[in-house]
């Protein structure tokens, strides 16, 4: 199973900013453009492992793991929990309130960490679509 892939784009790129999870590095590079590998941005595996933009022609992406770069799990976690921290689900409809205590925090891997944050955004964004086509139905 591929990892999932963190996005920090912020103008110290140390320092969590606009934060992305992509469940994968090709779905990460589906969301970048050429331009963006002029900007302050870290692009970061859930485990650490850093990741260089490479773009080919001015169109397409793709992400190439840096394989002597620092492996940096803490600063991973630190942007996965700040995105994490950021959610906001309650413009879902029926959203339920997401809380983990720091124990629970503490204790989750990266990696499921990662997922979990995926599979709220997925259900924040379903929930979303599904009060947007009762909206349309009953117009």
């Amino acid at each position: 199973m591929s990892e999932a892939v963190i996005i920090n784009e912020n103008s110290d790129p140390e320092i969590p900013g606009d934060v992305g999870v992509f469940s994968t590095a090709d779905a990460a590079a589906l969301y970048l453009e050429p331009w963006f590998a002029d900007e302050p941005h870290l692009i970061l595996s859930v485990s650490g492992r850093r990741f260089r933009m490479v773009s080919d022609d001015d169109v397409h992406v793709r992400l190439e793991l840096l394989e002597d770069a620092p492996v940096r799990p803490e600063v991973a976690r630190r942007f996965l929990l700040s995105h994490f921290c950021g959610m906001n689900l309650d413009n879902a409809v029926n959203a339920d309130r997401f809380r983990l205590s720091d124990g629970e925090l503490a204790g989750m891997d990266n990696q499921t960490l990662a997922e979990l944050i995926l599979s709220y955004e997925a259900k924040s964004l379903w929930r979303r679509f599904c009060e947007y086509i009762k909206q349309i139905s009953s117009a």
